[in-house]
């Protein structure tokens, strides 16, 4: 059908829909979650920070988990998170690159682990949910492995009915993604160019991308909850944000894994990929919503 054969009222709802495709009606006792890497803290193109705020505000999210909060301290996210009514908030630590969350529920059982994690470790126990806010890496593919694998000896204490979500920026490549990296001529080039720019970067694993990170999850029982509800593929790095920048092709590096009984509990999850998001932060958004009770 043309678009001229919609009436105005059509256009104006296709057009809803695409920028806010999470309404605010759900199901009852539901909980929604978003995971947002916000580039810096918003202290490079902070122009941007007043429109994010209003979109996140608009997703009616029950939990977020943040990461990139640059130049932030606990009283300023406590105060941004009031703002879309959320009464709980954790931040990792006040240096680099820290982790937070925002929460309507009580955050219990919060640990801040620096030990062996790049970036740290934030996590806590939010609506019944035990979640992880990650942020591996960025730039060296053994450095991950030691952060996955010391992540998953500290996940080994959970029961199997333990509902567990890691969510965040995972810094590294799923292999249920390998059949569209086949086909982008310019990704091993560019990890090439990066792992030249930076003298530290080890992203490439003997020329090639490693998918071993996220299958170690993924045999450990964790769900990738988009890929396994997806119609195609979506990257989540780069946005439209910086196209002056060397950044890349498009890629996924932001994921929900949950556990088994947290994963079947799973009614949607999808990246929040649409012209307003292309312009709030380097990465999209990624959203999901779990029915807990019985």
């Amino acid at each position: 059908m043309s678009l001229q054969l919609i009436p105005p009222f059509g256009l104006f709802l296709l057009t809803f829909i695409f920028v806010f495709p999470f309404s605010k009606a759900r199901e009852k006792d539901s909980i929604r979650v978003v995971t947002y890497n916000v580039w810096y803290g918003f202290t490079k193109k902070n122009e941007r920070k007043k429109e994010w705020s209003e979109y996140v505000k608009s997703l009616n999210c029950d939990i977020i988990a943040l990461q990139e909060l640059n130049e932030y301290t606990p009283e300023k996210l406590a105060k941004e998170a009031k703002s879309w009514g959320h009464s709980y908030s954790a931040l990792l630590k006040e240096n680099g690159f820290p982790t937070g969350m925002t929460s309507k529920f009580p955050l219990r059982n919060l640990k801040k682990e620096m030990a062996g994690y790049h970036h740290g470790m934030l996590s806590c126990e939010a609506g019944g949910i035990q979640i992880y806010v990650i942020h591996l890496h960025p730039g060296h593919w053994e450095i991950r492995h030691q952060e996955v694998d010391l992540l998953l000896n500290t996940l080994k204490v959970y029961q199997s009915d333990t509902p567990v979500l890691l969510v965040g920026d995972f810094n590294t490549f799923s292999h249920r993604d390998e059949s569209y990296y086949n086909q982008t001529t310019d990704l091993i080039p560019f990890f090439r160019r990066l792992d030249l720019r930076w003298n530290s970067n080890r992203n490439l694993r003997d020329d090639k991308l490693d998918y071993s990170h996220l299958r170690k999850f993924e045999e450990a029982g964790y769900k990738d909850l988009i890929s396994e509800r997806r119609k195609r593929f979506f990257g989540t790095f780069p946005t439209k944000l910086r196209p002056e920048e060397d950044n890349g092709p498009s890629r996924r590096l932001d994921y929900f894994f949950a556990s088994e009984v947290l994963s079947e509990k799973c009614t949607k999850a999808e990246y929040l990929v649409n012209k307003k998001t292309d312009l709030l932060s380097d990465h999209y958004p990624a959203i999901a919503e779990f029915k807990l009770s019985q």
